[in-house]
């Protein structure tokens, strides 16, 4: 069949076709429940267009017949062994069912038997959509199963709705398991599976969807793929943009459900500007969920308000690019217990990425994992780990500059952070946490594993509350560990077991303990000294800036102070020269672990520092709990 150029068709009954070439355009009639089948390739150079104008009727595109084993995979070009949904050139998708929520959370425990689960979100959800909950219960517990090769069976419950009454859902099978609330704050999400649009392989032949296109944004909004993604075939994956470059920018993909893919779920690959949001990936069998080559970077992305759940490797893959963005992301089930995570970066695909508000649970393997040595200052705002078989971050490979902010994490199994790597050039550090065993943690909330290189300055832990009890430290050493840690302002149980060391006698290997009254170092050789607080015990009065220089890693041996006025008409800046004597430019390029604090406030008026200068000093004050620190700039 093919719809030559210039040409528009309206498809009003179901067909079973050996392959469309659509040159044109092909409207699904929005009033007809339409289904094509087709035994071949459907190739879109032109408009694909399927928008059912209500909830009751559908509109499928099937694949059927598919032999997996004739595909081939790879390179850019429509193959006839590669069956699938192909959109290439000038093609473009315009697909739209009804919109329902992708998936919400529960707002109450549910027990084991229970009939309706009330969420906070059903926008959409009718009675006879497929659902599933997500598990929460902690490892062991209710239906989550770990067996000694950390394999899990059970956890989600899949059910249909019977009835609905505003938030509130009644199932047609109770739940064959408890989905607690969680710390009193965190519900089991619910994923809703239906939708009126769809794209489906066979459990027997999957297919798959191939956008390589040349001008136009694609539109996918409350779609299921179904059985799609061609298992260990390169290319061939349930959904998959390849190489659009900014042909892709302007996509929206929302509200879509990739369910049974076979390899991989969404994938973004060398293509930009591309939004998913309201995504669901439920039980990705082979490979991450979300991903693209590491070796290859995409641009300007936004997942928002994704979920990966039951996926074989990681959940989402963080890749190489610039202005990634993800936000209210969950990673649920990961099933490969030793390299991966629900949220993974890798050495291969260092990327900038702003991360707000992810949520890790119920994993065989680590909440976040990280095997980079990379000097880019990645940054997670917003993290919670949960009932994870290994721990909630598990940080390497030799060194890097991550920076973790309000965080939570409970009931991880094995340990709450592992840290491989050590800090460079500026501190790996958490900040406004709390690591709760929920006395479950079989380890140590911080276990510093083997360190390959010296600490060329510490891991900082500020404002941590450790809760509950652990069998081991909470911080903990092992052997030829190389790290140093500074703990400002954390606190722990009354009798707690602080730390740990195996190593013995190393002067460089150290925990600091500091608050508003006292600074004390824990040493490997067992010692513990009084050492000057290494941070200011307020931040100033706001009459200026206090600038100090300091030739150590932990802001001792003063070589430079003074005070920059609190407002000022500027500096002029000679190269090499300091600035009105306030400012040492030539004492930013120190020897490895000098340090630098800056107290208080300054409004510079007038265009005053070389842009290299300001840029020094906004890398080096990166990591500020004070927030951006260094002088305003107007007029320039």
């Amino acid at each position: 069949m093919t719809i030559p150029a210039g040409r528009q068709i309206r498809l009003d009954r179901s067909v079973d076709v050996g392959g469309i070439t659509i040159d044109g355009e092909l409207y699904f009639d929005p009033t007809a429940a339409v289904t094509v089948r087709s035994t071949a390739n459907i190739v879109v150079n032109g408009l694909l267009h399927m928008k059912p104008q209500s909830p009751d009727i559908s509109h499928i595109i099937e694949f059927t017949g598919v032999n997996e084993g004739a595909f081939a995979g790879g390179g850019m070009d429509v193959l006839a062994s590669d069956v699938g949904l192909w959109v290439m050139g000038n093609g473009q998708l315009n697909l739209e069912g009804a919109q329902r929520r992708g998936w919400s959370r529960a707002t109450v425990s549910l027990a084991k038997g229970a009939t309706s689960v009330v969420v906070d979100n059903a926008t959409g959800w009718r009675v006879g959509d497929q659902i599933s909950i997500a598990p929460t219960a902690a490892p062991g517990q209710d239906g989550i199963v770990t067996d000694q090769d950390g394999q899990t069976t059970g956890g989600f419950d899949e059910s249909t709705i019977k009835a609905i009454s505003g938030n509130t859902i009644t199932l047609a099978t109770p739940a064959a398991r408890a989905h607690p609330i969680v710390a009193g704050k965190y519900g089991a999400e619910v994923m809703n599976l239906t939708r009126n649009v769809i794209i489906r392989g066979t459990a027997a032949g999957k297919a798959h969807v191939f956008i390589h296109t040349s001008s136009r944004p694609q539109f996918m909004r409350w779609a299921l793929l179904d059985e799609l993604g061609v298992g260990r075939v390169q290319g061939r994956y349930p959904l998959h943009i390849h190489h659009s470059g900014n042909a892709s920018a302007g996509s929206l993909y929302e509200g879509v459900v990739v369910r049974n893919g076979g390899n991989h779920a969404f994938v973004p690959h060398e293509s930009n500007g591309i939004t998913m949001r309201d995504t669901v990936a439920y039980g990705t069998s082979q490979g991450d969920a979300y991903w693209w080559d590491e070796a290859e970077s995409s641009h300007d992305l936004l997942w928002e308000h994704v979920i990966s759940a039951g996926s074989s490797n990681t959940g989402f893959y963080l890749g190489r690019g610039t202005n990634m963005i993800i936000r209210d992301a969950v990673g649920i089930g990961v099933q490969n217990q030793f390299n991966d995570g629900a949220f993974e970066w890798e050495n291969g695909a260092v990327g900038n990425w702003t991360v707000e508000n992810v949520v890790a649970h119920n994993n065989v393997s680590n909440g976040i994992r990280v095997w980079q040595n990379a000097d880019i200052p990645q940054v997670i705002d917003g993290y919670v780990a949960y009932h994870n078989r290994r721990a909630a971050i598990d940080q390497g490979a030799y060194s890097n500059r991550y920076i973790y902010k309000n965080l939570h994490f409970v009931g991880n199994l094995e340990n709450g952070v592992v840290l491989h790597a050590t800090s460079y050039p500026t501190p790996i550090t958490l900040e406004n946490a709390i690591i709760d065993s929920e006395g479950i943690t079989k380890g140590s909330a911080i276990w510093l594993a083997q360190a390959n290189i010296p600490a060329p300055m510490p891991t900082v832990l500020r404002n941590v509350e450790f809760r509950g009890s652990y069998p081991g430290p909470l911080v903990d050493f092992v052997t030829d560990s190389q790290h140093q840690i500074r703990c400002i302002d954390c606190t722990w149980p009354s009798g707690a077991n602080v730390v740990k060391f195996r190593q013995g006698g190393d002067a460089n290997v150290w925990l600091d303990v500091v608050n508003s009254s006292s600074a004390q170092r824990y040493l490997a050789n067992g010692s513990v000294n009084t050492i000057a607080r290494p941070v200011a015990s307020s931040a100033g009065t706001g009459t200026g800036l206090t600038v100090e220089y300091f030739d150590s890693p932990n802001l001792t041996q003063l070589v430079f102070k003074a005070v920059m006025p609190g407002t000022t008409d500027g500096w002029e800046v000679d190269p090499g020269q300091p600035a009105m004597g306030i400012l040492p430019y030539h004492k930013l390029n120190v020897k490895d672990g000098a340090s630098t604090r800056w107290t208080g406030e300054a409004f510079v008026t007038k265009p005053c520092l070389p842009d290299d200068l300001v840029a020094e000093i906004r890398r080096i004050l990166h990591d500020s709990s004070h927030g951006p620190i260094g002088p305003r700039r107007r007029g320039k």
